[in-house]
């Protein structure tokens, strides 16, 4: 049990961290209103983690016919190291029609600890934030740009090296098998001897109480109940010796 528990908090220790997100309210021309859900998954250091931003169609003017999406794009920074991460603009077109309809795109990122002198079981901390743009076609087809700001209103996180590594972890597993395979001969002898000499003492207690309980006939070995005077085999009285 003790080895089980150790190797479920070792595979803890190295397992996916939570996502993490945030929403942003975007209010464009007259009721038209977007939401914008920023998804962070495994956000860990010395592993891929990514980044989704979904742009979502809330309510609508009267006058829109539809929204055309433009481009997106990601960019991660960190105030206490060089760490300037950039997606680049992923331009793709999706009309969204009706309210509900969405658009988006997830993309992945890799920083490593050694790049920014990061000890295991360290962190460092980190700023996400994004740019969309986006045309609204009505009567007048107009472009709408949005941004986060890296200051005042960012998706900041906090990114940790691991202690242990997926590949440490492994070895860990492997040694812990080999070591019970290699044990497991003499543990089953063992096992075997506890439980034969709990049979032994099982029947000598057994043994034990019946002569406590019982009277043994000097005559016939033949066992019975003390509260009889003669043995019921042979017939001879208790208190006759031979």
């Amino acid at each position: 049990m003790l080895i089980i528990l150790l190797l479920t908090e070792l595979l803890g220790s190295a397992s996916l961290v939570a996502a993490e997100s945030k929403d942003y309210e975007w209010e464009v021309y007259g009721a038209t209103r977007y939401n914008v859900s920023v998804i962070v998954e495994n956000p860990q250091l010395d592993s891929d983690f990514s980044v989704t931003v979904r742009l979502s169609l809330v309510s609508k003017d009267w006058s829109l016919r539809f929204t055309r999406t433009k481009w997106m794009q990601v960019l991660i920074s960190s105030a206490g190291k060089p760490l300037n991460l950039d997606s680049g603009k992923y331009e793709e077109s999706v009309f969204l029609n009706e309210t509900g309809d969405s658009w988006q795109r997830t993309f992945s990122f890799h920083i490593a600890s050694s790049e920014y002198d990061v000890g295991r079981g360290q962190s460092i901390h980190i700023s996400i934030v994004y740019k969309i743009a986006i045309e609204e076609i009505s009567v007048e087809p107009k472009t709408y740009y949005h941004a986060t700001d890296s200051i005042n209103d960012p998706l900041a996180l906090t990114l940790s090296v691991p202690l242990l590594s997926i590949f440490e972890i492994i070895v860990i597993i492997v040694a812990v098998v080999v070591v019970l395979w290699l044990s497991y001969p003499k543990v089953g002898r063992w096992m075997k001897r506890k439980k034969e000499e709990g049979e032994r003492k099982a029947k000598e207690e057994e043994k034990r109480r019946m002569l406590v309980d019982n009277y043994e006939c000097p005559f016939c070995g033949t066992m019975y109940d003390r509260k009889f005077d003669r043995c019921p085999r042979c017939g001879a009285h208790k208190k006759a010796e031979p």
